[in-house]
């Protein structure tokens, strides 16, 4: 007879019971990915709410109270982040965010057309439109949601925010709302412009708390995809010679990668093995 672990076969047999024999013995160790820190490429659009009272600042033309402004930019940002537990990570961030706005007042004028044989009102706005840019630099902290609270990955986050101003400038200018064949002499159009250039009094510091959350999707280990909803608010004034201030909703996309290390953990001891150790 010919035996049996002989030759080729005999070798390919045994290899085949070594592997049978490590994938069948249960593991006393377990490897976990902690990640060492992250960094974020986000880009996204900013909905700005100006809340003020502003009647006119320097260079401007008293047309009455700016109450309420409004406007919508973009933004781009890059951030680093450092996991501290399970539970939380702090990171820092640095931003370019446009915070313009426009501002309306709508006024009423009687006015006579040449054919016509009464007076009829003719509708103006008078808007101020504000290009504000800021650099802003922010201390974020974040926190990780349980998920029995929630089925989905979400980090809800918490950041103070420091800002400069890049851009301050403003356009003032009438518009003929109607009727429809009225017009402006001085341009022959239905705008006028009435006053431009820099606004002097803005702050050049501004300090803001933002508040929001995070649903991020793994492509692989290293690289996610992240979605930014967030809620932001300037603790002082724009300028420092009216009350105004700037309400923020941001929607942000982020490219986000992060290193990661390998920890070993050891498994638990099994039941048998703490009877075991409890009977002696």
């Amino acid at each position: 007879m010919t035996p049996l672990l002989t030759g080729k076969r005999g070798f390919k047999l045994i290899i085949a019971l070594i592997l049978i024999f490590i994938l069948s013995y249960p593991s006393q160790s377990k490897i976990k990915q902690i990640e060492i820190i992250a960094f974020s490429l986000r880009a996204g659009g900013v909905s700005s709410i100006h809340f003020s009272s502003v009647s006119r600042f320097e260079g401007s033309v008293d047309c009455g109270e700016f109450t309420r402004g409004y406007g919508f930019g973009y933004l781009t940002s890059v951030a680093v982040e450092r996991r501290v537990n399970d539970d939380f990570t702090i990171g820092i961030g640095a931003s370019l965010i446009d915070r313009s706005g426009d501002f309306t007042i709508d006024s009423k004028l009687p006015i006579r057309f040449v054919e016509a044989e009464t007076p009829e009102n003719i509708k103006i706005e008078n808007r101020l439109s504000v290009n504000l840019s800021y650099f802003e630099a922010d201390i974020e902290v974040k926190y990780k949601v349980p998920e029995y609270y929630l089925p989905l990955p979400i980090e809800t986050f918490g950041a103070l925010r420091f800002a400069v101003p890049i851009e301050r400038t403003f356009t003032q200018k009438d518009v003929i709302i109607s009727p429809a064949a009225a017009v402006f002499k001085t341009t022959n159009g239905k705008e006028r412009e009435i006053a431009s250039g820099k606004i002097q009094s803005i702050n050049n510091f501004l300090l803001g708390l933002t508040i929001g959350a995070e649903h991020r999707i793994k492509f692989n280990k290293n690289f996610s995809f992240t979605q930014r909803l967030s809620f932001d608010y300037y603790l002082n004034d724009v300028a420092s010679d009216v009350d105004w201030n700037i309400f923020g909703i941001k929607l942000e996309l982020c490219l986000r990668y992060g290193l990661f290390e390998s920890i070993i953990l050891p498994s638990p001891l099994e039941p048998s093995d703490k009877n075991g150790l409890n009977n002696r």
